[in-house]
């Protein structure tokens, strides 16, 4: 059975307002455009939820670094070279031409001169006279035709004191050297044969360095002195010690020493001005004199054939004394400088001192004027005076050693020394001279 369906007014008029409005939006152009609002009822909507706050997002997981390998090194390319200044103007050079090589001009062949027709004198003439010929000039001293040095000796340290032997076969030499165990300072002697050069034995006992050395008169004593004040006593045969002298040691440092001709007595002087004689037969002390010097003594010289002694040293004055009982003999000369070194020549006329760079030679006899020797080349510390007294050598810095021939006054220069020149000895024959220098250089010259 079929339903019918019938719609009421209400609908009919629901109905028919629809389709007028639908008209209506399609005439606008707004079809499928419908309103909510307008063709539905009014409905209340639900109020709407409170909204929830929002959750916190999770910290996202650290991502473990990828092991990337590195990157090859490149140089970056050079960058352009870019100019901060200008280009020069280049600059056009004349070049003038090439000229003519010079010729010079030939000059005419000279003629001879024709010589001249010879003057016919009348005779007799009467002969011209011979000029008498001049001496041809010395170039060298006339005592020796050359010294050069001939041997060659060495110490570790400086040399301060050389001797000759009386026969003139030994040469000893003193000076100082470090010790091998603990490194202080030890007296170094030594004894050479002067014909073959060789080293014959070392004499060693003293703790300071060596300042003088002595021979007796038949050289088989030594005797040495040193800067720790005490003298000791060698046999020169087989180089054993025989003792030292008995007594009062000196208070300061010997500075020179000798034996007498007769061998029967060392004198020694210290650098206060204190001698003191020894007997050798005994060893013993005989006597003391104190000098009345002020000031460092620097160089003591002695004369026994004058029986004199010379003092010099820091007091710029050279003085002369007794040599028996150490009386005052006066003043040679004062005020000349620092006395650095004084000796007498072997007749004990002549006294020959230093004073820096000069060199003075004083009678003692009154003869003659004082003489002033040209000067070294530095400061002369040392001096010697050959057997006979004919020659003087001096020496001292820049190695500069001069001999001096007195009779004609003539100077020689020996080159050869290797240091300051610190000792000097004539030996007995005077046609030998043997040097020390303070780098331990030993020198003989012939």
């Amino acid at each position: 059975m079929k339903r019918k369906c019938i719609f009421s007014g209400r609908s009919q008029r629901a109905v028919f307002r629809g389709a007028v409005l639908f008209c209506a939006l399609t005439a606008a152009g707004r079809v499928g455009a419908i309103d909510d609002t307008i063709m539905a009822p009014a409905v209340r909507k639900p109020a709407p939820k409170p909204k929830s706050p929002p959750k916190a997002k999770p910290r996202p997981k650290a991502k473990k670094p990828r092991s990337v390998a590195p990157r090859p090194f490149r140089r970056p390319a050079p960058k352009p070279f870019q100019r901060s200044y200008p280009r020069a103007t280049p600059v056009s050079v004349k070049i003038p031409p090439p000229q003519p090589a010079f010729r010079p001009t030939p000059m005419p062949t000279p003629r001879p001169t024709p010589a001249p027709t010879p003057v016919v004198l009348p005779l007799p003439i009467a002969p011209m006279p011979t000029a008498t010929p001049r001496p041809t000039p010395r170039t060298g001293p006339p005592y020796t035709p050359s010294w050069i040095p001939r041997m060659r000796h060495n110490h570790v340290r400086g040399v301060r004191a050389v001797a000759y032997s009386h026969d003139g076969k030994w040469l000893a030499t003193g000076s100082w050297r470090p010790s091998e165990k603990n490194g202080v300072p030890v007296g170094d002697v030594k004894l050479w044969d002067v014909q073959s050069g060789m080293a014959l034995r070392t004499f060693t006992g003293h703790w300071a360095g060596v300042n003088a050395l002595a021979f007796s008169p038949d050289d088989a004593l030594l005797a040495t002195a040193s800067e720790d004040k005490s003298i000791l006593l060698w046999s020169v045969k087989d180089g054993v010690l025989i003792g030292k002298p008995s007594g009062e040691a000196h208070a300061q440092p010997i500075v020179a020493m000798q034996i007498s001709p007769d061998g029967s007595t060392l004198i020694s002087a210290d650098s206060a001005g204190t001698l003191k004689f020894w007997n050798l037969a005994t060893r013993a002390l005989d006597r003391t004199c104190n000098l009345a010097v002020t000031g460092a003594v620097r160089s003591v010289a002695f004369s026994w054939t004058a029986n004199r002694i010379a003092t010099g040293g820091a007091n710029q004055k050279v003085r002369l004394w007794d040599l028996q009982n150490c009386e005052d003999r006066g003043v040679v000369v004062e005020n000349l400088g620092y006395v650095t070194s004084l000796v007498f020549s072997p007749d004990g006329t002549r006294l020959a001192s230093t004073n820096y760079q000069a060199v003075w030679l004083w009678d003692l006899t009154g003869k003659s004027a004082p003489r002033s020797l040209s000067a070294n080349l530095g400061v002369v510390k040392a001096l010697a005076f050959s057997s006979d007294g004919q020659m003087l050598a001096s020496a001292g810095e820049g190695n500069n050693l001069a001999l001096w021939h007195l009779e004609s006054d003539e100077r020689r220069s020996l080159s050869g020394q290797r240091g300051e020149v610190s000792a000097l000895a004539f030996g007995p024959g005077a046609g030998e001279l043997v040097s020390g220098d303070i780098d331990g250089n030993v020198l003989i010259w012939k």
